[in-house]
């Protein structure tokens, strides 16, 4: 993982205004549902809890990560829009399904893959494409105009990559074939839930490539780890944590 792409993680929007400790992650949304209910709303009228809440986002998050003929990239982009602009927008003010689309469209045009909004429409069921962009300012507005994304992928390709080449096998034994699929996957499924909104993609890759090797007891993968890669054990350890 190079020094450069971790300086520009540090210095990014991504870092400084996308990534939180869990206590500030419960606090924004305990404040964001208690906004949800007009003050002047009737007792009886029922408000969604927070863990309803997370229920309901998850169910359209798993959708886009199934979002067919897109990039991985591109659906793991619009996965952490929604995230984001859900954090601190209630659930009840938007149509979930329109701001899931237009999380879509606008991840297509930041990451640079080719779309048309009829589309993403066509695909989704939706009659009217213009309602994808009837929303598109206010989810760059919820998003604070902040659209670069750094995902787990690219560290991910590099743990193994340095794995491959410099782990040490016993006789006999051989490198996994479906370990870089399976670790990719993981990192994907990830998504649902706050990883990407609590830790670094260095940490999640790290914390996906030491679940995805313990299928794999022969692989020594924490001593290669505290060996050969720079992260202190405390920064392993808090990784694996995540999963």
């Amino acid at each position: 993982i190079s020094s450069k792409r971790k300086k520009m993680f540090g210095e990014s929007t991504h870092f400084r205004e996308w990534t939180f400790t869990e206590q500030e992650l419960a606090s924004i949304r305990a404040e964001t549902n208690a906004a949800q209910k007009p003050p002047d709303a009737p007792e009886n009228e029922h408000a969604l809890t927070i863990e309803e809440e997370s229920l309901l986002k998850q169910y359209y998050e798993s959708r886009i990560i199934v979002w067919p003929n897109l990039p991985q990239k591109v659906k793991s982009t619009a996965v952490v829009y929604f995230k984001r602009f859900f954090l601190r927008t209630s659930v009840l003010a938007f149509d979930l399904k329109l701001i899931m689309l237009t999380c879509i469209f606008l991840a297509c045009k930041i990451e640079e893959r080719s779309t048309d909004v009829n589309e993403i429409a066509l695909v989704a069921g939706l009659q009217k494409p213009q309602d994808i962009l009837a929303n598109e300012l206010a989810l760059v507005s919820g998003l604070r105009f902040h659209f670069i994304v750094f995902h787990p992928y690219h560290p991910l390709q590099s743990l193994i990559s340095d794995l491959k080449a410099n782990l040490r096998l016993e006789a006999g034994k051989e490198f996994p074939t479906t370990l870089e699929s399976d670790a990719n996957q993981l990192a994907e499924r990830s998504l649902t839930t706050d990883l990407c909104l609590t830790y670094s993609p260095a940490q999640i890759a790290l914390g996906v490539l030491s679940k995805i090797t313990e299928k794999h007891p022969h692989l020594p993968f924490r001593e290669y780890i505290l060996t050969e890669v720079s992260f202190s054990i405390f920064f392993y350890d808090q990784s694996l944590k995540s999963f």
